[in-house]
């Protein structure tokens, strides 16, 4: 199950400390994205680094950034979050250049030759 998978992919998860890390992450989570208890442990088991994250320092830049910069909704973020859980630890630097990328004009193509 997702343990198991969490293990895989983040054997170091055996180190962390429950309070500190599990619990504050899993209500940082659920309190700003408003993801369900589920959605948390389904999106922890697939990126279980995420739990490596300071909430209030990482996590939070991440989530103001998608909101108030990107413009996501409550629903749309937290979807987005769940969908990829790697938008929390990705550096905002990165994350600014992707959607910059994604949102510059179209390139218009070369002129026909003649």
């Amino acid at each position: 199950g997702g343990l198991q998978m969490a293990l895989k992919r983040y054997p170091a998860v055996l180190s962390l400390d429950v309070q500190r890390s599990i619990n504050q992450t899993a209500a940082f989570l659920q309190s700003e994205l408003g993801l369900r208890p589920a959605q948390t442990a389904a999106m922890l088991s697939k990126a279980p680094q995420i739990l490596n994250l300071s909430p209030e320092r990482t996590m939070r830049a991440r989530v103001a950034f998608l909101r108030d910069e990107v413009g996501l909704g409550p629903a749309a973020l937290a979807s987005s979050v769940v969908r990829a859980p790697q938008l929390l630890y990705l550096a905002v630097k990165t994350l600014r250049r992707v959607v910059d990328f994604f949102t510059l004009p179209p390139v218009p193509p070369p002129p026909a030759a003649a």
